[in-house]
């Protein structure tokens, strides 16, 4: 029995902007049962209702659809290094601040790497 073929989405990476799923861990929801409560945190079951009710327009339905395509296939734990630090990890590591004082990330170290031989 042959399986028919799905059509593959061609993404373009030119259209996939990081800073999104930057502010999925940094932008507050504005309204509703969740209000205040940052958009990766939005539980899925809120996320499903929403894909079947629809996403409210603009930048805040696009990082709605986002985080829904994110939790429906269960990449969520992809968010984690992009999360600020807690108040907690901040009093048992201070100075050792993920960011510097310029507000960027610093880039990873490369000394940790294993060279292939």
């Amino acid at each position: 029995m042959l399986l028919a073929k799905w059509p593959r989405r061609k993404i373009n990476p030119e259209t996939i902007d990081p800073e999104r799923f930057l502010r999925l861990v940094t932008l507050r929801m504005p309204f509703g049962k969740y209000q205040g409560r940052l958009i990766a945190d939005i539980p899925g079951h809120y996320l499903n209702w929403m894909a079947r009710e629809g996403f409210p327009p603009g930048e805040l339905g696009r990082l709605l659809a986002l985080m829904h395509e994110i939790d429906h296939n269960g990449l969520s734990s992809l968010l984690d290094p992009l999360r600020p630090p807690t108040d907690e990890q901040l009093e048992q590591n201070p100075g050792n601040s993920p960011r510097r004082s310029n507000g960027k990330r610093p880039k990873p170290s490369t000394s940790a790497v294993p060279k292939i031989r």
